[in-house]
């Protein structure tokens, strides 16, 4: 397990969260589903030395990715988000640990926004698969990627509860988002090939949004994925209530403490008076 923002046994991430899910990687696995596990290759020709048609390895990839999306990955994913028993989280906590279980698990990089009460958006769960491009991630996080002509409407997600799919993204799209070269090449640096915004509820208010994104052309969302992604927004959703709840019974109890102490304040001082009127007869 990892521990999240340097606060030991708040939030915990299961080291395996990233190593079977959609965004994993399939090295040394060929995607010829023709090939046999001895080694020969594709097409039934021993020794041949021939390529397997276009067609024959899209089919193969899109088989992988299939696979890839499994409820044994989404199992996985599920189990990793989670906070430890009897431990309190803040929100930061909580956003933190799910953006290290989504990435690369779900998305090449992700931020999970906490809609504040005045309705504003603060991004507190950001990870790139690549540590060199978090830097670069967090600042478009913070100004380009909310605006209005952002390639993923997140805000659009956080007004009307509805999520927001964009299984392409050209590079039209990202030039058109920006509003000079430096924040065009800041996003081409990140990558945004592929993304979504879904909106977390609790209850009928939205409490964050999970901006998911894919930097290869080769693996794009699509409806399935969608519905996976919601079905995580509900865990972590999940996640954000039992924290705030636990955090309410702490303050609860410490305001009970308080309040005892003070009574018991009050007491010994109504009481001195007595006493002494008993001393001196």
């Amino acid at each position: 397990m990892a521990d999240v923002g340097g606060r030991p046994g708040l939030v915990t991430i299961a080291t395996t969260a990233g190593t079977s899910g959609w965004g994993g990687d399939s090295e040394g696995q060929s995607l010829d589903p023709s090939s046999s596990a001895s080694g020969r290759p594709a097409g039934g020709v021993r020794g041949g030395s021939a390529e397997p048609t276009q067609a024959l390895r899209l089919a193969a990839l899109q088989a992988e990715l299939q696979t890839l999306r499994s409820r044994q990955a989404l199992a996985d994913l599920l189990t990793a988000l989670s906070i430890e028993p009897g431990q309190s989280a803040t929100d930061d906590d909580v956003l933190a640990a799910a953006a290290a279980g989504l990435v690369p698990t779900l998305a090449d990089w992700c931020i999970l926004y906490l809609v504040r009460i005045d309705g504003s958006l603060e991004p507190l769960g950001i990870r790139h698969v690549d540590p060199h491009r978090q830097p670069a991630l967090r600042e478009l996080g913070r100004d380009l990627l909310l605006d209005l002509a952002a390639p993923v409407p997140v805000l659009r997600a956080a007004g009307t509860g509805q999520p927001q799919l964009r299984p392409v993204i050209g590079d039209a799209a990202l030039t058109a988002s920006c509003r000079g070269p430096r924040e065009l090449s800041a996003l081409r640096e990140v990558g945004m090939a592929s993304a979504m915004a879904i909106p977390i509820s609790i209850g009928r208010r939205v409490v964050a949004v999970m901006l998911l994104a894919r930097t290869a052309a080769i693996r794009h969302y699509d409806s399935e994925d969608l519905a996976v992604a919601q079905r995580v927004g509900g865990r972590i959703a999940g996640m954000l209530d039992h924290a705030r709840l636990r955090r309410e019974v702490a303050s609860s109890d410490a305001h009970a403490v308080a309040r005892f102490k003070v009574g018991q304040a009050i007491d010994k001082e109504a009481d001195a008076p007595v006493m002494f009127q008993a001393v001196s007869q």
